[in-house]
């Protein structure tokens, strides 16, 4: 189907539940794709959004679920909430750098792979609002433009198979971590800076820079976590539904202030700290096991040697794996018993 060029508006739901369209061109002169424009269209393919569009309505391409390539308008601007959602064969995609992505916008889009921007228009930004991508388990790549200004919480729960987060040099807000796995936030807060981690792989290991862990900082599907001596804060909703963690390692002898106490829906909200080992340095048990802090809820608190496990980015699949027992020592020829197994960045607790 072509719609001529002498067309200037497209009502909403014009062409919804229309499930024997496959292709349309769109007139030029088009701004604005309306609401449910193309709701449910079950047979489109692909999509070519005209130059002159500067803004993608509610739902316009909700559950088109035989789309799986659409080019982006260079004058895009906005897209709407649940705007490509449960568009399940998407594959890519490639916005020009200026652009909110509100909330749902790609929710649901099970097979997305990759998310870059082209960052080649001066000035503007680009804001990613709360769910814009939840729920998409096949994103391995994320690539963010030097203008981001915002990454809403939420923006991306559930995508669990994300291997490489990268925010390009220049941004003055957002950057990411040397092993590209995680991003951190600047602000400054009563004239000191502040480094926030706010997205985090599951293989990430999280920057010595960091002060505060942000809440929904860490995705799905990590098995243990070592936090920093510098991080002093651990907020509400940080390690929210991290079901499979097993072990957290402290590297301070200071508690992290918890913002939320967990009778108020702390920072392991629907995780189980109950079914987890809280690993303390030598000397701090006692204080990591108060009361009248969250921390006395892990269902195990040990002792160990922060010093004697290093975190090491690197490419750990030719490492060698080394055990050490519980009190950090390590050991040439564990037998049965637990042990800590280390290789390269990454330490369980395992039984031989």
């Amino acid at each position: 189907m072509v719609i001529p060029n002498t067309i200037m508006n497209i009502g909403a739901n014009a062409f919804e539940n229309c499930l024997n369209l496959e292709s349309i061109v769109l007139p030029e002169n088009l701004t604005i794709l309306s609401d449910h424009l193309f709701d449910c269209c079950k047979s489109l393919k692909s999509i070519e959004i005209p130059n002159n569009v500067t803004s993608i309505g509610y739902a316009t391409f909700y559950n088109c679920d035989s789309l799986s390539c659409v080019k982006f308008s260079s004058n895009l601007r906005e897209i709407g909430e649940c705007g490509f959602a449960s568009c399940g064969k998407l594959k890519e995609l490639n916005f020009i750098s200026n652009v909110t992505i509100n909330e749902g916008a790609f929710e649901y889009c099970g097979e997305l792979e990759k998310v870059c921007f082209e960052n080649n228009i001066i000035g503007g930004e680009t804001q990613i609002e709360a769910y814009a991508f939840q729920a998409c388990g096949g994103l391995k790549e994320l690539i963010l433009p030097k203008n981001l200004t915002r990454i809403a919480q939420r923006a991306f729960e559930g995508c669990v198979g994300l291997e490489k987060i990268i925010v390009e040099e220049g941004n003055s807000i957002y950057e990411s971590a040397e092993d590209n796995n995680s991003i951190m936030c600047r602000t400054i807060e009563n004239g000191i800076p502040i480094v926030d981690l706010v997205l985090a792989n599951k293989d990430a290991i999280i920057s010595p820079k960091v002060h505060r862990l942000a809440p929904y900082a860490f995705l799905y599907g990590r098995r243990s976590v070592i936090i920093p001596e510098n991080v002093l804060s651990i907020q509400k909703y940080s390690f929210y539904g991290c079901r499979s963690l097993d072990d957290v390692y402290m590297k301070s002898s200071t508690p992290p202030n918890m913002t939320q106490p967990a009778s108020d829906h702390g920072a392991f909200y629907r995780s189980d700290p109950r079914v987890m080992t809280l690993y303390v340095p030598v000397g701090a048990k006692e204080i990591y096991s108060d009361p009248t802090l969250d921390w006395c809820l892990f269902g195990s608190i040990v002792e160990w040697y922060p010093s004697d496990i290093e975190d090491v980015c690197s490419d750990e699949k030719n490492i060698p794996v080394e055990y050490y027992n519980l009190q950090g020592v390590k050991v040439e020829n564990p037998d049965n018993g637990v042990y800590i197994k280390k290789q390269g960045s990454r330490s369980t607790k395992v039984v031989l």
